[in-house]
């Protein structure tokens, strides 16, 4: 509705002096500054402002027209509007609106430039069995190649065991954006699973978003807060006693949005200041499961291809086609809707549901679900689906219930399913003790009811973090019961030589009569290269065995080493496993230990520099100054870093720090720029233009380093930082119709001295 028509009298009755007419800067309600036309009354006191408010928000101020538009006045008194004589700028503060709009929303990260990379992982085993006479060792192999190219990562991953048979597990190409959120997978894949959870292997198309790649846009997020700020101050945000979000803000109303927020329980509080300058603090408790999505954000997937069978007997043996796809939607924070389908020649599935939140610490969600299968006769029916999710700081409780009026047939050839009810509840600290209690009742025809109760307890036994768990479980198939008594242990021991972690565990089980007894103990270090190892006993009282088992870890820059034994009276078992991998990328070969996720390509220029992921130690570069460091974390921020306290004392770095988002299964080139022969990073220097003089302010000067375009500008006083341009050996300047190339002068000089250019040309 256009604001006239919804606007009062006309401006004039109520006292607009047409002569005050001024052009100002308006912040209202969220909506960020703007340039605005405001008049003042005939008594210069009062205001007439061309506010931005809708039909609805119309408590506060008198609304007129003038000259066809729509104005809002503002006694003298009004404290609604705030006039900053200082920056001319007139705020609305309308408690119905927001001056201030803070989103916390994380912003996607961007992707570093890609290698080029192609490579192999492998893993070699040797397995040992004593009560084999025939085949006492057996090999086998385990190979998965893979590319990236062109942004696409390519897989083939293949198995071969000691009968001499290659099973291929999985091929396929996978290309992600971030920019969107979005992934597109082509060959083998496996599909979204169904409303129970049911999913298929096939070949063919996957297409959809993924919640990995913009984590901020599908995580949880609390609720829109609307206060006030009394006073300009400081604003913290605590999520779970961790400060999360810190902001100074001026006096008026905010909105804080979009905070991020784990999935399940969260307990926040907001501090400001009120109008004595006092410390407030408001506080709540919230529970986000995962089925919530923030309001406008859109999850949707589809699969399409032939389902695969005889997926461990078969390499490329494919069945009916199908299709299927989902959508899920955040309405608003309280609320979302889904849909999921299923359909091929054998058998399909429909479902829909609404998930809402109950008040802050429940969340229902309602569904209902048909299906259809004709590998066992023609079978159709549908079911209803209800949950109830909750928690707090102290307790975790979730019911489940599906209801078939006709049983619902599944995507195999599993029994229909008639009923299912799920209870899981988790108390934490009563009196002490953690308790758990799981309860699952299933029912499919023909009237084949399965059930199974588990009851758990843990408690803190010393100051050390030592720990007993007791877990009690009944299971009942068709009529016949089992009970099982487990009680454990586990002393953390005081960390021994070279900081590594030890700790012992025991363990009894009784089964019906079957006793189970296990005591181990364990160490590991702080790093792959440190090595684990463990040494256990385990007594089995329904055949009368007794074992000794040991295991053992170990890593080099080069491979993984695992070796596991166990020794028992005639049946002495053992396996030995490597794991290593080849990567070919910018020309080289490396070779490493396997590729997990993402790599990087450390270049620093200098051999025996000493590399670190996240401060833990990677090794030092080569002859050649690079370094593969194996092991980062795909599509997130990866830390990489050098330690210049060992350096020689005329080596000298731009940066010692780099952060990179690798994509998943390809590498990012990491260049420091490390070089021997530069003036220290504190120097200055000052540039002189062909006339003479230093260049003015401002002027921005180039250079390219190790292939890479970095810059810096002139200050004041015509000097530029030496630090900024390392280490390149020449640099440019374009100014006034002119560009002039200067050389890096050579270190030993003064630390601020003036340089001549080499050459200058005139820019066309």
């Amino acid at each position: 509705m256009p604001a006239a028509a919804w606007a009062g009298g006309d401006c004039l009755v109520l006292g607009l002096a047409p002569d005050s007419r001024m052009v100002m800067q308006l912040r209202e309600a969220g909506h960020g500054e703007r340039v605005a036309l405001v008049f003042r009354d005939r008594e210069r006191s009062g205001w007439f402002v061309p506010v931005l408010a809708e039909p609805g928000n119309e408590d506060a101020g008198a609304r007129c027209t003038f000259e066809g538009r729509s104005y809002r006045k503002f006694a003298a008194t009004d404290t609604a509007l705030r006039h900053d004589a200082d920056s001319d700028l007139l705020t609305v503060l309308d408690p119905s609106q927001a001056t201030d709009v803070i989103d916390g929303r994380k912003a996607p990260l961007q992707q570093s430039p890609a290698l080029e990379s192609a490579g192999i992982n492998y893993q070699l085993a040797l397995n040992y069995a004593e009560n084999n006479p025939q085949r006492r060792f057996s090999p086998s192999a385990y190979a998965d190649f893979y590319a990236y190219t062109g942004g696409w990562y390519l897989n083939n991953s293949l198995a071969w065991n000691n009968n001499g048979r290659v099973a291929r597990y999985e091929s396929y190409a996978l290309r992600e954006w971030l920019d969107t959120g979005t992934f597109l997978r082509l060959g083998d894949a496996v599909s979204n699973p169904t409303a129970l959870g049911e999913s298929l292997q096939f070949a063919g198309l996957s297409w959809g978003t993924d919640r990995n790649l913009r984590p901020g846009d599908f995580a949880p997020v609390l609720p829109t807060l609307r206060n006030g700020n009394a006073l300009a101050g400081p604003l913290e945000v605590f999520v779970n006693d961790n400060l999360q979000f810190q902001q100074t803000l001026q006096s008026g109303v905010y909105d804080l949005r979009n905070l991020p927020a784990q999935q399940g329980f969260n307990s926040y509080s907001v501090r400001t200041l009120d109008a004595q300058g006092n410390p407030v603090t408001v506080q709540r408790e919230i529970y986000l499961p995962v089925s919530l999505l923030p309001p406008g954000i859109t999850a949707w997937r589809v699969d399409a291809g032939f389902q695969r069978e005889d997926f461990f007997t078969a390499n490329a043996n494919y069945g009916p086609g199908f299709v299927s796809g989902s959508y899920a939607r955040g309405i608003t924070y309280d609320v979302t809707l889904s849909a999921q389908g299923l359909v091929s020649r054998a058998a399909s599935t429909l479902s829909a549901g609404y998930d809402q939140r109950l008040g802050d610490l429940w969340t229902g969600h309602l569904g209902v679900i048909t299906a259809r299968n004709t590998q066992q006769g023609q079978q159709q029916g549908h079911a209803l689906q209800a949950r109830l999710d909750g928690g707090s700081r102290w307790w975790r409780l979730l019911a489940d219930w599906t209801h078939a009026p006709r049983a619902l047939p599944g995507l195999g050839t599993r029994a229909a399913l008639r009923m299912q009810r799920l209870l899981r509840a988790q108390w934490n600290d009563a009196a002490g003790w953690n308790l758990g209690l799981t309860v699952v009742q299933t029912e499919r025809e023909p009237s084949t009811r399965e059930d199974l109760a588990t009851l758990s307890a843990s408690t803190r036994v010393l100051q050390s973090g030592a720990s007993v768990t007791l877990s009690l479980t009944r299971t009942r198939f068709a009529g016949v019961s089992q009970d099982n008594l487990m009680l454990s242990l586990f002393v953390p021991l005081a960390p021994g030589a070279g900081n590594r972690n030890r700790g012992f565990y025991a363990s009894h089980n009784s089964t019906e009569g079957a006793e189970l007894s296990r005591a181990q103990y364990s160490s590991s270090g702080q790093t792959p290269q440190d090595g684990a190892w463990s040494v256990g006993a385990t007594h089995d009282s329904r055949p009368g065995l007794s074992a000794v088992d040991g295991f053992w870890s170990g890593s080099t820059d080069k491979a993984d080493l695992n070796f596991s034994g166990r020794a028992s009276r005639g049946d002495n078992s053992g396996q030995f496993t490597l794991r290593s991998g080849v990567l070919w990328t910018g020309g080289s070969a490396y070779l490493s230990r396997p590729i997990r996720g993402a790599f990087a390509m450390v270049s620093t220029g200098e051999e025996g520099v000493d590399v670190y992921y996240e401060n833990r130690p990677m090794g030092r570069t080569d002859a050649r100054g690079m370094l593969l460091v194996p092991e980062l974390r795909a599509l997130e921020l990866n830390r990489l870093s050098l330690n210049p306290s060992a350096w020689p004392i005329h080596w000298l770095a731009g940066e010692v720090e780099r952060q990179v988002v690798p994509p998943r299964g390809g590498g990012v080139l990491v260049s420091f720029k490390i070089n021997a022969r530069v003036w220290p990073s504190n120097s200055m220097v000052t540039p002189l233009a062909p006339g003479g003089g230093p260049f003015p302010a401002g002027t921005v000067v180039r250079a390219v380093a190790e292939g890479e375009p970095t810059e810096t500008v002139i200050d004041r006083q015509g000097r530029m930082w030496l630090a900024e341009l390392l280490p390149a050996r020449v640099f440019s300047i374009t100014h006034a119709g002119k560009r002039c190339e200067f050389d890096m002068p050579d270190p030993g000089g003064d630390a601020e001295m003036a340089v001549q250019p080499r050459q200058c040309e005139d820019t066309p």
